[in-house]
């Protein structure tokens, strides 16, 4: 009914984009290195490695791209399953496939983006301080196309372990 373990993880983040929540130019990086466990406190071992990656730039004046890569390795691949995160936990989903889980013990996502700049206005706000009156707003229009692969020694019934997805649509 209870484990007891020891988790120290490493994390390196780097964000050189033009803007935090919705870059259009630039480059992002994060590193992460988990090992939970150490034999000498319980059952539990496993060492985990994470990378996020993303690169943005611009095409023409009003056309953007970007592609990312996300991947997870874990070492021994069999673990119990409450320490299995793998594609389909918090961001590590394929766009369209977000409800999905796929239990691995590695697996890699692709994500590319195209984005078309629709409308770029500003509205001046009287009542706000001057230095707050003006709200610019953007509407995009993109196409994005996700591909992603998860491997797993002990797939049982699911078909979407160790055979490559992939997903495309369009939003505005």
């Amino acid at each position: 009914n209870k484990q007891h373990y020891l988790q120290l993880t490493y994390r390196f983040s780097y964000n050189g984009t033009d803007n935090w929540a919705y870059p259009l130019r630039g480059f992002n990086f994060i590193g992460e290195f988990s090992q939970t466990g150490f034999n000498w406190l319980g059952t539990i071992h496993t060492t985990q490695l994470n990378i996020i990656a993303a690169k943005y730039w611009q095409l023409f004046p009003k056309t953007f791209a970007s592609a990312g890569i996300r991947a997870q390795w874990q070492n021994p691949s069999h673990q119990p399953y409450f320490l299995q995160t793998d594609m389909g936990y918090m961001e590590n989903y394929l766009r369209g496939l977000e409800y999905e889980v796929m239990d691995s013990n590695a697996f890699g996502i692709l994500k590319t983006n195209l984005k078309q700049q629709l409308i770029n206005v500003k509205i001046h706000l009287p009542l706000l301080p001057e230095k707050f009156a003006t709200m610019p707003i953007r509407v995009y229009g993109k196409i994005y196309g996700d591909l992603g692969y998860a491997r797993n020694d002990y797939p049982g019934n699911s078909t979407l372990n160790n055979f490559p997805v992939f997903i495309t649509r369009k939003h505005a």
